[in-house]
């Protein structure tokens, strides 16, 4: 409601700024995308989301010059991050190719990633390639990442579930779930240039929320839905 939205818009103000004072372009991206996925099913308040994501462009384009020039080469193959990324997404795929089943086990890439790194990357050890689906393929072979994969569309088509059932007045509880998809989309996009499932601080924060829509279900269900 209008009261919900004047007593946040201060700490969603702040929290963009902190956002975009990370420098993570993968965090921008998902910011954008949870903001996106919003927007079908959020018809209050679809200005200030709309806002937040123009107000985020618009300081980052006046900022100061190495955030402009972090948000202006957010897609340039040609920037050095964005080429190292590739370049161990590369290595990665190689790596998968000679273990496709099963992968090289949990933490496995570190030890043979100096073997498939290539001549023109500069970072000849790795931990992680920058990208989570991948991970999880390179370590748990298809295997790994089917089961992955099925973690979302497990959580995806509960809340979703959940959504449906939902009344129209039921306003908090259609906020939380909604609120709980979005930010599981963000956090997933975010993944594709970072591996933030290997991040334990970053994960349990996404495990928290993704609890949410089993939270509105075991409430709601004790009084009836709506």
């Amino acid at each position: 409601g209008s009261g919900f939205s004047r007593w946040t818009i201060v700490p969603w103000l702040v929290s963009l700024l902190g956002l975009l004072a990370t420098y993570t372009r993968g965090a921008w991206m998902g910011f954008g995308a949870a903001v996106l996925s919003l927007l079908p099913i959020t018809r209050r308040g679809r200005w200030l989301l709309l806002g937040g994501l123009v107000l985020l462009v618009l300081v980052a384009l006046a900022g100061p010059r190495h955030l402009r020039e972090r948000f202006l080469t957010m897609g340039n193959p040609e920037d050095p991050t964005v080429k190292e990324r590739v370049y161990m997404w590369r290595s990665g795929l190689a790596i998968w190719r000679e273990h496709p089943v099963l992968g090289v086990g949990p933490g496995g890439l570190k030890r043979v990633y100096e073997r498939y790194a290539l001549p023109e990357a500069v970072k000849k050890r790795t931990g992680h390639v920058h990208n989570t689906p991948l991970q999880m393929l390179v370590e748990r072979g298809v295997l790994g990442l089917a089961a992955w994969l099925w973690i979302w569309v497990a959580f995806f088509t509960r809340a979703i579930g959940l959504l449906r059932r939902l009344s129209g007045e039921a306003t908090s509880e259609r906020a939380l779930v909604v609120g709980s998809m979005a930010a599981i989309v963000g956090f997933l996009v975010a993944g594709l240039s970072e591996y933030n499932f290997g991040d334990s601080e970053v994960v349990m924060v996404a495990w928290a929320v993704m609890a949410l829509p089993w939270v509105v279900e075991r409430t709601t269900s004790t009084r009836g839905m709506g």
